[in-house]
């Protein structure tokens, strides 16, 4: 990559929505040479995947819940990836741990109220066997969570390595204060809003924000009758504005020597969680101001976090997902050690995450709500699972 490709890839970070023509005149070069580069930083390159949409939790009445499932064998391993989180409805995400502990980390966004029947199907597991134990990380919903964007400008494409300073953004940390920040005011509900097709088209943003329309009707066999593309653009506006909150560009790890992925449960005072959360979250106003006005980052003299995840304080501390080079975690690991002596780490084997898209068959369009019962969640599942141990 050069200059020109770098320059492309932070204008996507910075509004991953962005059309050839904005980019092209944000970078000051041709459309035609701007859809050139960045057809060939997709498909030959392979440098970035697709564009993450966040979903307006509030607007949508949903929550994430997190879960570590300890195991003690392959065919439990093999059990709940294969068989739990495929048929799960509310999975979104699963990686292995390994370490002391082997296991699953799994996400589930699941409706309000739905909580309880995670932690019963996670009884049940127990109960078969399946798994040893798990811990529930409960989220402090009061507090905004940070996803971390990866400073693309401090990758050397040259030398294949990340310039960062670690020193340095040690000693800003201490100048990080302890104050609370909410997550602003709550989205009215849209459910009785949405229909049918909203979710379907929901369900394919979810897959890539950046999905085109002409790509969801093909995917949903939607035929091109008379005035139907008209309707499929008004409601991917409507979703856009009232359903999502964000977009995030997905880098492709092997492109950015990105292989390693830890998840770091910090066990530790409420006020330790947010300094450190606080300090990223200024990290992130910078790197977003320093795209947008053009202003080159010194990773030496004022270092910004350089790597990817999301940072959100939990129940007694917090969860730190993290995606950087083997020498990087090192240095982090040993700045953990210092400011939260008490914390787990749990290494994620990439070869085996998965991320998994909304399913529109969650969504009850006569009632206007998330399948939320017992039935849904927990029997449908168990009897999947009853059947594969058979």
């Amino acid at each position: 990559m050069d200059s020109k490709d770098i320059e492309i890839l932070l204008t996507i970070q910075l509004n991953p929505l962005a059309t050839a023509s904005l980019i092209a005149e944000k970078i000051d070069m041709s459309i035609s040479g701007t859809i050139d580069r960045i057809n060939r930083l997709l498909d030959e390159m392979n440098v970035f995947q697709s564009v993450i949409a966040d979903l307006n939790l509030d607007a949508l009445g949903l929550e994430i819940h997190d879960f570590f499932f300890v195991i003690h064998s392959s065919e439990s391993q093999k059990l709940l990836e294969e068989v739990f989180c495929y048929y799960h409805p509310y999975v979104i995400y699963r990686g292995r741990f390994i370490g002391y502990n082997s296991g699953l980390y799994i996400q589930f966004r699941t409706p309000k109220g739905g909580l309880k029947y995670l932690k019963e199907i996670a009884e049940l597991l127990g109960n078969k066997g399946i798994i040893q134990h798990y811990e529930y990380i409960g989220r402090d919903r009061g507090e905004k969570n940070v996803y971390i964007e990866s400073v693309i400008s401090s990758w050397n494409s040259k030398t294949h390595t990340w310039i960062f300073n670690w020193r340095n953004w040690r000693e800003g940390y201490q100048k990080n204060d302890t104050r609370s920040i909410n997550n602003g005011p709550i989205s009215s509900e849209i459910l009785d809003e949405l229909t049918e097709l909203d979710i379907q088209l929901l369900s394919q943003l979810t897959m890539d924000g950046k999905r085109k329309n002409t790509t969801m009707m093909k995917n949903l066999n939607i035929k091109n009758e008379t005035g139907i593309k008209q309707k499929i653009s008004r409601r991917v506006a409507f979703l856009r504005e009232k359903a999502i909150t964000n977009y995030r560009l997905s880098l492709n790890h092997s492109a950015f020597d990105l292989y390693q992925t830890v998840i770091f449960r910090g066990k530790c005072g409420v006020d330790i969680a947010r300094k450190l959360r606080n300090y990223l979250y200024k990290n992130q106003e910078q790197y977003a101001y320093s795209i947008a006005n053009k202003i080159p980052i010194d990773q030496e003299e004022n270092p910004i976090f350089p790597f990817s995840g999301l940072f959100t304080i939990a129940e007694n501390g917090f969860l730190w997902y993290v995606r950087a080079p083997p020498k990087h975690l090192s240095e982090l690991n040993d700045f953990m050690l210092k400011i939260c002596p008490q914390h787990n780490l749990f290494a994620i084997d990439h070869l085996f995450s998965k991320n998994y898209a909304l399913w529109d068959q969650t969504f009850d369009v006569n009632k206007k709500k998330w399948k939320n019962t017992k039935d849904f969640m927990v029997d449908s599942v168990m009897e999947k699972i009853n059947l594969a141990l058979k």
